[in-house]
């Protein structure tokens, strides 16, 4: 019999949206110095293992529409940068609507927010009002609309 391999993982509780499902909320495991925001990337034919309801279950990564972390860590903006900060909506192919602030450090006086929107990550972060973080899954978008702040 072959001993059972364990790797070392951190344990972070989060709100799991699927494709055209209502969300759920699930442990991931992430690796100790991982973010939630880079199980987004990558290959989206892959799985990911979460816990739910005390089982091991794996999602197909290309499913995940989003992933709200609602108790994040400490934000980064202490490092001084200049931030650009845009209220969007975004509207997922499911029909669920998602709001918050795209933030992202001022690299050029003209940024716009489909410069931001364009960029080659698979993901991109939505903070909400309530501290909550949303990881979003370009795949699943259908729209983002600028809001009035």
């Amino acid at each position: 019999m072959v001993p059972e391999l364990r790797v070392p993982v951190s344990r972070v509780e989060v709100e799991i949206a699927l494709a055209a499902a209502e969300p759920r909320t699930v442990t991931l495991f992430l690796p100790p110095d991982g973010a939630v925001g880079d199980l987004l990337e990558g290959p989206g034919e892959v799985f990911v293992p979460v816990e739910e309801d005390g089982r091991v279950r794996f999602f197909l990564r290309a499913a995940i529409a989003s992933l709200t972390i609602h108790d994040p860590p400490a934000d980064s903006e202490v490092d001084g940068l200049p931030r650009d900060r845009r209220r969007v909506v975004v509207r997922l192919a499911g029909g669920a609507g998602v709001e918050g602030e795209l933030r992202w450090v001022r690299t050029s006086p003209n940024a716009r927010t489909m410069d931001v929107l364009n960029q080659p990550s698979a993901s991109f972060a939505l903070h909400r009002a309530d501290g909550s973080v949303v990881h979003v899954a370009k795949r699943h978008v259908v729209t983002v609309e600028e809001v009035a702040s």
